[in-house]
């Protein structure tokens, strides 16, 4: 008696495409691991871009040239980027003062904390504790020069990675819809109009929701310095600003 093989024929099917999914999934996953110092600011990039692009399109409609347009749009970002961040450096370097003097304030207070019952220990001896340990941290060459290398190593990628950013914006708003013509190209003559189109689509959706993002970024500040400086927390302001900036 024959024995009817359709169904295990195609649980067969389905799993060996599984399985080349996955397999591909994890080989594109590894390389985004291996190539992340490339990957990860390019897709910054993309945000960055998609931040831009309504304002570079806007200046384009009022006559200006492509080239200036997008330096005047990237000159605009760096500068209210780079005021925040000079409004935080000063705003924390004028209140070090007061920081520094309510930090010993706790620091003594907590002194007597453990002075008391039922911990009984003596600030002298907190004291020299905390020297000791300071001391075997600066004795320890091992974790002195890994921790050199380690934040060295992690400002050379910041650095590579904020230059490769700026790069990729340059292009993507300068010739981006060009590069992804060219890119369309490449795929069967059959896919390349719905490729396009959903990938026009999903670039407005990525516009819309930068513009979501630095809505609920400005509403988050917003009320978290205003409820900084009622609780009258120090570094209201900078608080803020790190807030809609993260």
């Amino acid at each position: 008696m024959a024995i009817k093989s359709h169904p295990l024929d195609k649980a067969a099917g389905w799993s060996w495409r599984l399985l080349v999914i996955l397999g591909l999934a994890a080989v594109l996953v590894f390389l985004v691991i291996q190539l992340k110092v490339i990957v990860i600011p390019f897709l910054v990039a993309l945000l960055v871009t998609a931040l831009l692009f309504p304002v570079v399109s806007r200046l384009k409609r009022k006559g200006v040239k492509n080239g200036l347009a997008v330096a005047i749009s990237l000159l605009m970002l760096v500068t209210v980027v780079s005021g925040l961040v000079f409004l935080v450096v000063r705003q924390t370097t004028s209140a070090y003062p007061e920081l520094s003097e309510r930090a010993q304030s706790s620091f003594t207070q907590l002194q007597g904390f453990l002075a008391a019952e039922p911990f009984n220990i003596e600030p002298a001896d907190l004291e020299r504790s905390a020297s000791d340990f300071l001391s075997t941290l600066q004795s320890s060459d091992f974790l002195t020069s890994g921790l050199v290398s380690s934040v060295g190593s992690t400002a050379s990628h910041v650095v590579a990675g904020i230059f490769l950013t700026i790069f990729a914006v340059l292009f993507l708003l300068l010739d981006g819809k060009t590069i992804w013509k060219w890119f369309v190209r490449l795929l069967p003559k059959t896919s390349q109009q719905k490729v396009a189109d959903a990938c026009v689509d999903g670039w407005r959706t990525l516009i819309s929701f930068v513009k979501s993002q630095l809505a609920v970024a400005g509403v988050d500040a917003v009320g978290i310095g205003l409820g900084a400086l009622i609780l009258q927390v120090p570094l209201a302001i900078p608080i803020a600003v790190m807030v809609f900036l993260g």
